[in-house]
């Protein structure tokens, strides 16, 4: 994002020229970013070893252009209304290329896609902090919900003290859990979430005939292990045992069952 808003600056494009190649003989990464015109020479080269782990240092590059550099408005360009402005709309859509457009209609300006989605994420990781500090906030928010509201959640860190797995349940949800557990439905989203992390939900019926979610987990992995924990931790707040449970054919959820009738 930041060579791309560069890029933008000096009014031409970037684009991967191939994908992160890793040379064996060198232990490198390589990654090529090159100029979106066609025919350009212009490219710049970015290498990574085992020492410098995920930093990228440019090794080579070619800076000239064989055409005329005209993009657009820079993001130097944005003013404190227009990005008031985008804030705005992000609550109405996340789509940056409609935002863009609405921008370049209300401020007749010519902004490039890529300078709005970049002003997105800034003003996201504003509010929000930054994807890397996900894990830790949402730890102390949770620590706050126990204290206050007696929820039970749990959570599994690495050696690295890095979140693994963490599990959820509200006082209704454990109420839920053990007055209509005959029939529980498990199963798990596939890697739907930014971190890739899958989703372990479990459902009951109630006395109305409607669905409730009982349990939430996010796991690192779709592993045997990771299953069994959860369920584990799902057993600390049941009293009672559960009579039928539905879930898909996925091998490590049906070994990491909660009951041996399932």
């Amino acid at each position: 994002m930041k060579i791309r808003e560069w890029a933008c600056l000096h009014d031409f494009r970037v684009v991967l020229g191939t994908r992160e190649q890793f040379l064996k003989s060198e232990n490198t990464k390589v990654t090529v970013l090159e100029c979106s015109s066609k025919g350009c020479e212009f490219y710049l080269d970015f290498r990574s070893n085992h020492e410098t782990s995920n930093k990228y240092k440019l090794s080579k590059s070619y800076n000239k252009h064989n055409h005329e550099l005209k993009l657009g408005n820079g993001a130097l360009e944005i003013t404190s209304e227009i990005l008031e402005t985008i804030k705005v709309l992000r609550c109405i859509t996340n789509d940056p290329g409609k935002i863009a457009k609405n921008i370049n209609q209300k401020f007749q300006k010519n902004f490039d896609t890529h300078i709005i989605r970049y002003q997105l994420l800034k003003a996201k990781n504003e509010d929000y902090g930054s994807p890397a500090q996900d894990a830790h906030k949402l730890m102390e928010i949770l620590e706050k919900d126990k204290q206050k509201r007696s929820i039970f959640f749990e959570k599994c860190l690495s050696r690295e003290n890095k979140l693994e797995n963490f599990c959820f349940m509200s006082k209704r949800m454990i109420t839920l859990a053990n007055k209509f557990s005959d029939v529980l439905i498990v199963d798990t989203t596939f890697k739907t979430n930014r971190f890739g992390m899958p989703l372990l939900d479990i459902i009951c019926i109630n006395n109305l005939g409607k669905s409730c979610t009982i349990f939430v987990a996010l796991l690192s992995n779709s592993k045997y292990e990771s299953f069994k924990w959860a369920f584990e931790e799902f057993k600390k707040n049941l009293q009672v045992i559960p009579g039928v449970i539905f879930s898909d054919e996925e091998e490590a959820l049906r070994k990491s069952k909660l009951t041996n009738n399932t």
